[in-house]
C-alpha cells in the first residue's frame, strides 16, 4: 500500500496539465492572454484545493474552494485600485479563512487556496470593468477542473469524508474561545495585510509575492512554520532556477506553453508527496504561465525570490516574537499555579 502511495498519480497528471494549458493556449490564439491566465488559476487552484476522499466529499469540499475562490476573484479586483480598501479587505479574507482552517484538514487545502487567489488577483492591475469578465473566465477553469477530477482521478478514502465544511458548533467555538485557530487567524491576517500595504506603498515589483509567501509559511503550529519557511526556499529556489532556464532559453509562445503543460502535469503527479515538491514545482509553473501573459524576461524570476525569501523571513521573525510573547505571558501564570498557599 505504501508502494502505491508513493506512485505518481498519473490521471492527476494528465487533468491537471489540460485544466492549467488550454486555457492559456486558447487566451493566445484569442489574443486574451489575460482572461486565458484567470480561467488557468481558477482550474489549478480548484484542484490544488481538493482534499482526499470519496467522491461525495471531495464534490462538497470542491464547492466550497470554487465558490469561495471565485468570490475572491471578484472582490479583490473590485478593491485592488484603492490602498487602504485593499489593505482592510485583506486582513479581513485572510482572518476568515484562515480560522476556517481549523475546521479540520480537508479545510487547509481550501483556505490556503483561497487566501493564495485573492493576494495573487489584489496585487494585479485592475479596472472597474475587468470584475465580470475576470471572475466569469476564473468560474469557467474552476467548474471545468472540478467536474473533470470528480470522474477522471479517483482518490482513497480520507478526512474530507467524515468532515462537514461548515460545522456551525465548530465556528463559533474556534470565533468565542482563545486558542490555536483564533490566534492564527489573528496573526496571519495582521502580518498578510500589514505587508500587502507596505509593497504598495513602497511600490515593490510583484509584491505580492510577499504576503503570499507569508501566508503559505505561517502555520497554527510554530515547528510546522518553521519547517514549512525552509522547504519554501529550498523549493522556491530550484523552482526558479527551472523557470529561469526556461524563460533564458526560448520566449515562444509554443515553447513556454509546453513547459506549462509538462510542469503541471509533474505538479499534479506528486502534490501529495511533501510541501518541498509542491513548491519546487508551483514556483516554476506559475512564472511561466506569467511569462506566457507578459513577457518580463527574467526580471520576473529576480523578483519572485528576493520577494519570497523576504515574506518568508518576516513570517519566522513574527513567529519567533510571538512565541517568546506566549512564553513570558505563560511564565508568570505558571509560577502562580506552582505557588503553595498561604
Amino acid at each position: 500500500m505504501a508502494a502505491e502511495e508513493r506512485r505518481p498519480d498519473l490521471a492527476a497528471a494528465v487533468v491537471g496539465a489540460f485544466v492549467t494549458t488550454v486555457p492559456l493556449v486558447c487566451g493566445v490564439a484569442s489574443d486574451h492572454r489575460v482572461l486565458g491566465l484567470f480561467c488557468a488559476l481558477g482550474g489549478m487552484n480548484v484542484a490544488l484545493a481538493l482534499p482526499s476522499g470519496g467522491r461525495v466529499a471531495r464534490r462538497r469540499w470542491g464547492v466550497v474552494a470554487l465558490t469561495a475562490s471565485t468570490a475572491g476573484v471578484a472582490v479583490a479586483t473590485a478593491v485592488s485600485g484603492s490602498l487602504w480598501i485593499s489593505a482592510l479587505a485583506t486582513l479581513a479574507w485572510v482572518a476568515v479563512w484562515c480560522l476556517f482552517r481549523g475546521v479540520g484538514v480537508p479545510a487547509v487545502g481550501v483556505g490556503f487556496v483561497t487566501c493564495a487567489v485573492f493576494i495573487i488577483v489584489c496585487g494585479q492591475p485592475a479596472r472597474v470593468g475587468d470584475i465580470v469578465p475576470r471572475t466569469v473566465a476564473y468560474l469557467i477553469g474552476g467548474v471545468v477542473a472540478l467536474a473533470l477530477f470528480l470522474n477522471s482521478v479517483r482518490q482513497a478514502p480520507g478526512p474530507a469524508d467524515a468532515i462537514r465544511p461548515f460545522d456551525v458548533a465548530t465556528l463559533r467555538r474556534m470565533v468565542g474561545h482563545p486558542g490555536v485557530a483564533r490566534q492564527h487567524a489573528v496573526r496571519a491576517s495582521v502580518l498578510v495585510a500589514t505587508a500587502t500595504l507596505l509593497y504598495q506603498l513602497l511600490h515593490v515589483p510583484d509584491g505580492y509575492w510577499i504576503p503570499l509567501a507569508i501566508v503559505a509559511v505561517l502555520q497554527p503550529d510554530s515547528t510546522t512554520g518553521r519547517t514549512r519557511a525552509l522547504q519554501r526556499a529550498f523549493g522556491t529556489v530550484a523552482g526558479v532556477a527551472v523557470a529561469a532556464g526556461v524563460i533564458a532559453v526560448s520566449r515562444s509562445d509554443a515553447v513556454l506553453l509546453v513547459c506549462v503543460a509538462l510542469t503541471a502535469a509533474g505538479l499534479f503527479a506528486f502534490k501529495s508527496r511533501n510541501y518541498f515538491w509542491m513548491v519546487a514545482l508551483l514556483t516554476p509553473l506559475v512564472l511561466l504561465m506569467l511569462t506566457v501573459v507578459r513577457y518580463g524576461g527574467l526580471r520576473i524570476v529576480g523578483y519572485r525570490v528576493v520577494d519570497t525569501l523576504v515574506g518568508t523571513a518576516l513570517a519566522l521573525v513574527v513567529v519567533e516574537i510571538w512565541d517568546r510573547g506566549d512564553a513570558q505571558m505563560r511564565a508568570p501564570r505558571s509560577r502562580r499555579a506552582r505557588r503553595p498557599p498561604t
